[in-house]
């Protein structure tokens, strides 16, 4: 589940497998040099991450819709850089929802 929608009682944190280990920094290590280089890109993808979000549930919409695709497309090539394995495998479903009904879409 991607996020909460108004009125949706149907969402606990526990529908959201935790799995840990699916992280891997080995990219963002060639980029970020030092741990405040480091935090700059993890600021960075924080604060991009949750604007993505806020446009994904915006177009939480039926039926066809490219800027869903094309938000989750930004939001899986960010998450790969940052090594968040879950979070992109998550995106690279979301993108392939190009036509898809809300509910599939939450």
């Amino acid at each position: 589940q991607w996020f909460e929608l108004e009125g949706d009682d149907d969402y606990s944190a526990e529908d959201v497998d935790d799995k840990k280990g699916e992280y891997d920094f080995s990219t963002i290590d060639l980029y970020a040099e030092t741990a405040e280089e480091l935090r700059n890109y993890c600021d960075m993808f924080f604060e991009k991450s949750e604007a993505a979000l806020v446009d994904l549930k915006e177009n939480c919409k039926p039926g066809v819709n490219e800027d869903w695709v094309e938000i989750a497309h930004k939001l899986k090539g960010s998450s790969a850089m940052m090594g968040a394995i879950r979070m992109k495998n998550l995106c690279a479903e979301a993108q392939d929802m190009r036509k898809a009904t809300k509910k599939a879409r939450i």
